[in-house]
Parts: structure tokens; C-alpha cells; sequence
């Protein structure tokens, strides 16, 4: 046995933390020398270091590469983001979507013609566990087509669980009522800030405001017993409104979700993870100092469709597949509009990370790389970001046993 080749090391107030992104353990020992708990890992038998992880035999390199591989063919699950629509009726200014006009219209043949592909995937290979989540632009711009979709798996006794990703401006009582007659109940909208701070950042194009009709809304259908989570985009610019925006809907919402930026592409690759980390950790202290109720969880790159043959994907009603929803609305990154059936339809399929990757402390969590940042950015490689991050949280926020 030796020191897993996924431990990671941190020293904070005294103390040297190891964590092991393949297993999310942590442990801690009473040093502040690293080379010292390196040392004492690379010779030890303990059984409780064995069996969390920290220790691991020579091939364990290629045991995470045998995981990746079935992780890549897996067809045990189907998570769908099925684009409604390219069209939106927000003007957010870090969206990263840039609509193409020739996608915009699907005539209702094409849409079902898509719509049987994933049914067939699903019976093909027995899937159970199947997830559609309504995406877009604005999917509830189509709020009718929304209702097709549902009655066309239910027809086919696919049983599905459908999501709304949406701005939350549309989403009035009456259509929240139609939704969930057809089998919809669960929604994410983006709240960035409270009043003016959430309308500068995400605005209505008719330049009302966005957040009055987000509050009414919310205030609409609380009764009607579906799942809301309030996703929060921040940066160095709303961090702050966490605890604004949390106290506001605490008493009907329990899902917060918070999530850095991911824009800033005029920036260099180096300084805009670099400030992507540094909001990241300012929020996480909010949460803990303030006692918010919000799970503290470091980021993960894995799993991705792009590792995945068809455990999830991006599909707009054309049939068009994306490999990353920051690809979506833009025509040279489509994968491809071929039947989806066929294995040789993905272009992922012939990609692989670098060998290099399988042997960094960080593969578990990040599979080589986001694509999205890659193609924008030049780098395919975070392990800066992630290790700012990871070592914030398994040195402050995770449990860990202290040897």
C-alpha cells in the first residue's frame, strides 16, 4: 500500500489536512509538516486510512481508468436537457448563449421525431431512471410544447421527472397550475440579488423588472405543493445579497443552490478562475458566520456529457445535440443532428483525457477539464481553481477525523 495518488494536502491553523477527491474523505493530523504526513501515509498499514481511501496498491491509476470507461458507456441513466426554445424574454448580462436564427423554428413532426429518439433510447436499453429538464432560453416561452412533451411520454408509459429551468418571470399561477396537471413540479429559478441589484444583472428586454414578477409569482404558487430551488449566480458584485436573498424566501423555499460566474471571457484564463474562487470562498464564509441554511459543497466538472455516450446530453426539438449547455445556440458546436442511437454518432466517444490526467489529485472531481472553459479560454486544465477551492473547504467546512 502507499499514499493514494488522489490525496491532496493543506495546512490550516496548525494542522495538515488530507483529503482524497476519489472518495471526498478528509483527515487531519496534528502537524504543520506536509513532507512529515506524506512520509508517515507512504509506510503506513492503518486499517481506518485503508478503508477511507488515503491508502491505495500501484494500480490504482488504472482502476480509475476502468471506472471512467464504464462511466462512458454507462446507460444506466438518461438526464436530458431538452431545449424548448432559443428565444428568451431576459437580457441577463452574463448569459452565455448565443442564438443562431436558423434554429428558432421546429416544425411539430421534427419535435416529435426527437421526442420518439429518447424514447427509444430508453426502451432500448431499459432505463429506468430517466430525467427531462426543460431548458431553453426561456422554456416557458412554450409552455404548450412543454405540455406535449409530458403527455408524449405518458402515452408511452415512460415514466420521466421533469424540471423547469427558467427565469421564474413567467411562471404565473395558472401556467404552474397546467404545468403540474401534466406532471411538472419542480422548478429552479435564478434570483442574483435582491430589487435593483437582480434587475441589473438580469433584466426583462421590455426593461421592467424582472424581480417584482419573479416575488409575485413565488408568492403565487406557494400553495400548490411544488419543489422551487432559488439558484444564485454570484460574483464579486451580489455575493454580499446571499442572506438578503435567503431571508426573503426562507419561509416558503428550502432550495438554495450557488453557483460562481462563469462568464468574464475578456479576461485571462488564469485571473478569471482566480476571482471565481475567491467569491466562491467569500460566500461559503457568509453561510457559515451567518448560519444560513444552505449546504456547503465544493464544485464538481464530473460528471459531464461530454464523458458520457448518453447518460445526458443537450437536445434541442430539432434533434441538434450539445455536449454543454455554454454551447447552447451556437451551430459550429453541434455535435451533431444524426440519429442518436448510433455510437458512432458521438463525437466524444473518440475523445479521451490526457493520460497525464488519470494521475492528477484531482481527476476524480474533474475528468480533464471543463469543455466549455477550454474551448472559451485556451486551458484545459483547472487544477489551480480546484485546489484554491477544495483545500478552503476540506480545511474549514468538510468533517474529518483528526489523527
Amino acid at each position: 500500500m502507499k499514499g493514494s495518488i488522489y490525496n491532496n494536502f493543506v495546512v490550516y491553523n496548525g494542522r495538515v489536512y488530507v483529503y482524497n477527491t476519489k472518495y471526498m474523505n478528509s483527515v487531519s493530523f496534528d502537524t504543520d509538516d506536509i513532507k512529515e504526513v506524506k512520509q508517515f501515509l507512504s509506510c503506513s498499514n492503518d486499517a481506518y486510512l485503508k478503508d477511507h481511501g488515503f491508502l491505495a496498491d500501484i494500480y490504482e491509476a488504472d482502476e480509475e481508468y476502468d471506472w471512467y470507461m464504464k462511466l462512458k458507456y454507462s446507460t444506466r441513466s438518461l438526464d436530458v436537457m431538452l431545449i424548448m426554445t432559443y428565444n428568451c424574454n431576459c437580457a441577463c448580462q452574463y448569459c452565455f448563449e448565443n442564438l443562431d436564427k436558423s434554429l428558432e423554428n421546429v416544425e411539430k413532426g421534427r419535435m416529435f421525431e426527437t421526442l420518439s429518439t429518447i424514447a427509444s433510447i430508453v426502451k432500448d436499453y431499459k432505463i429506468d431512471d430517466v430525467k427531462i429538464s426543460f431548458f431553453g432560453g426561456e422554456p416557458l416561452l412554450e409552455v404548450d410544447k412543454i405540455i406535449e412533451v409530458c403527455a408524449f411520454f405518458k402515452e408511452r408509459n415512460i415514466s420521466v421527472k421533469f424540471t423547469v429551468i427558467t427565469n421564474g418571470t413567467l411562471l404565473s399561477r395558472e401556467i404552474a397550475l397546467l404545468l403540474k396537471k401534466a406532471g411538472v413540479v419542480n422548478y429552479q429559478i435564478t434570483i442574483d440579488g435582491l430589487g435593483d441589484v437582480h434587475d441589473c444583472r438580469r433584466p426583462l428586454k421590455t426593461r421592467r423588472s424582472s424581480f417584482d414578477a419573479i416575488i409575485h409569482n413565488i408568492e403565487a404558487i406557494k400553495d400548490l405543493n411544488v419543489n422551487v430551488t432559488i439558484r444564485v449566480n454570484i460574483d464579486d458584485t451580489n455575493v454580499e445579497q446571499i442572506p438578503l436573498i435567503v431571508n426573503t424566501f426562507q419561509n416558503d423555499i428550502t432550495n438554495f443552490y450557488i453557483a460562481p460566474v462563469v462568464g468574464c471571457l475578456d479576461t485571462s484564463f488564469r485571473f478569471t478562475l482566480h476571482k471565481r474562487a475567491h467569491n466562491l470562498k467569500k460566500a461559503w464564509s457568509i453561510i457559515k458566520n451567518q448560519k444560513i441554511p444552505i449546504v456547503i459543497t465544493p464544485p464538481l466538472y464530473a460528471p459531464c456529457p461530454y464523458h458520457s455516450i448518453q447518460s445526458a446530453f443537450y437536445i434541442d426539438l430539432l434533434g441538434n445535440v450539445y455536449t454543454c449547455g455554454g454551447f447552447v445556440g451556437k451551430k459550429e458546436m453541434i455535435e451533431s443532428t444524426s440519429n442518436i442511437k448510433n455510437k458512432n454518432y458521438y463525437k466524444r466517444i473518440e475523445t479521451m483525457p490526457l493520460k497525464k490526467c488519470f494521475l492528477c489529485s484531482f481527476f476524480p472531481v474533474c475528468m480533464g477539464g471543463c469543455q466549455f472553459e477550454t474551448h472559451e479560454l485556451g486551458s484545459h486544465c483547472q487544477k489551480i481553481y480546484l485546489k484554491e477551492i477544495y483545500d478552503e473547504y476540506f480545511s474549514k467546512y468538510a468533517e474529518q477525523t483528526k489523527l
